[in-house]
């Protein structure tokens, strides 16, 4: 399912159901096109969303799932780490000539890199920032998952104490 689809239920008129804002951007956790200023925003806005649903306690993940999410998350971060400190000579002109048609490409050079909408040091800043807050949503999800289990287990004590 894509990020900007509607869940079944949605589709038929019926609210989404508790913990459906974290199953369907998990169900659609795939790498947005990082030349595609929309796909870019509509996954770091699912990520923040899947943030504060967990932080709301309306996400929980266990231990085996949150490492393997964080695995995808750490990933891209690892990447990005990489080749962050590369990007920046994209940002400043290339001497290219002192012609006006020198200038002009060189301009045009920086702005397909970060200047526009379209550019891909924005999109792949806004890319990092999503993972980040994905991999604090799947933190936070585990937590939730302990907390359940910690409370399921004093349910548990109390009727069959030990």
């Amino acid at each position: 399912m894509g990020f900007d689809e509607k869940s079944l239920a949605e589709q038929e008129g019926a609210p989404p159901a508790a913990g459906d804002a974290a199953a369907n951007f998990l169900n659609g956790f795939l790498p947005p096109d990082v030349t595609d200023k929309a796909q870019v925003a509509a996954f770091n806005q699912g990520a923040h969303e899947l943030k504060a649903v967990a932080s709301a306690g309306g996400f929980a993940i266990n231990e085996a799932g949150m490492t393997e999410y964080i695995k995808l998350c750490d990933m891209y971060l690892e990447g990005y780490g990489h080749i962050g400190n590369d990007l920046y000579p994209l940002t400043q002109r290339t001497k290219l000539g002192s012609s006006p048609y020198a200038y002009k490409v060189a301009d045009h050079n920086v702005k397909v890199a970060a200047g526009d909408e379209h550019s891909l040091i924005p999109n792949l800043d806004l890319m990092k920032d999503g993972y980040e807050r994905l991999k604090e949503a799947f933190q936070l999800a585990r937590a939730n998952y302990q907390e359940t289990e910690a409370e399921h287990d004093q349910v548990f004590r109390k009727i069959n104490p030990a």
